[in-house]
């Protein structure tokens, strides 16, 4: 597995845009954010090594729809995080391969720590996993 090049953020929020950027900053990764498959297809290629951060609360934007840009690997190592009371689009998330489905409050708590174990590890679950 290669180490992760680049942050990629499908994401309209600008707090967390600002915050992820940061993160990426930290970690000497390059950052990225789009806010449409249209223009994840594209960042996704750019950077077929990077962590893939979705806002699964863009409800306009289907799990299957963020799954089909993405190459294996960017799908394992894969976050989306959004509303816990979501819980059919956590499901569907895992369902579409996205190596972890988090509820939006533990994402902001973990966020750091959560990249860092994506750098230093990738995704070792056998499946998406969802907390």
């Amino acid at each position: 597995m290669v180490s992760p090049d680049a942050v990629i953020l499908l994401c309209s929020d600008l707090m967390m845009t600002s915050r992820l950027s940061a993160i990426a900053d930290r970690h000497g990764l390059k950052f990225c954010r789009v806010s449409s498959v249209d223009e994840l297809s594209p960042a996704a290629a750019q950077y077929p090594e990077a962590i893939v951060v979705w806002d699964f609360g863009m409800s306009s934007i289907s799990p299957d729809e963020v799954a089909a840009v993405l190459n294996d690997e960017q799908r394992s190592r894969a976050i989306a995080y959004g509303p816990h009371v979501r819980t059919q689009r956590m499901e569907a998330a895992s369902l579409a391969g996205i190596g972890l489905v988090i509820a939006r409050g533990r994402f902001d708590q973990h966020a750091e720590s959560l990249i860092h174990e994506r750098l230093t590890t990738g995704s070792d679950a056998d499946s998406p996993e969802i907390i």
